[in-house]
Formats: C-alpha cells, structure tokens, sequence
C-alpha cells in the first residue's frame, strides 16, 4: 500500500512525489526548522506556530504559498 504525501500543493501517493531539480532547498539546502507540540492529536498554539513559521520564511525569503487556514486544513 503506497502512502500519501503532500507535494506542492496536492495529495498524491509517495511514488509519485516529485520535486524539480530546480527547488531552492534541492539547489541549496534552504529550509525553515519549525516545532510544535501536538497533545491528544491536536497541535498546540497553531497560530503562534504559524506566525514564527511565517517569520522564519520571511528572513530567507521563501513563502509556503498558502494562508493560515489553507495550512490548518492539510
């Protein structure tokens, strides 16, 4: 049974997950490192979590294209 993975903006299964030779984060190594705790499956703070999430994307210059309840829903 193949698993579902979220890839620019879509569902789709693992095996077809593909990101473009030309992604920033392929190229070089950008990423934003960003933590919550999830207590009884429920993440904690989620809108504090967004806001520092939004920070950080801001400070390389990177965006995650989507608003807050776009991300509350995936």
């Amino acid at each position: 049974m193949s698993r579902i993975v979220y890839v620019n903006g879509a569902y789709v299964p693992e095996e077809e997950a593909k990101v473009s030779i030309f992604d920033r984060a392929f190229l070089f190594g950008d990423a934003i490192y960003e933590v919550t705790a999830v207590v009884d499956g429920r993440l904690v703070d989620f809108d504090a979590h967004l806001t520092r999430l939004d920070r950080s994307l801001n400070e390389v210059g990177l965006t995650h294209g989507m608003n807050h309840e776009g991300l509350r829903e995936v």
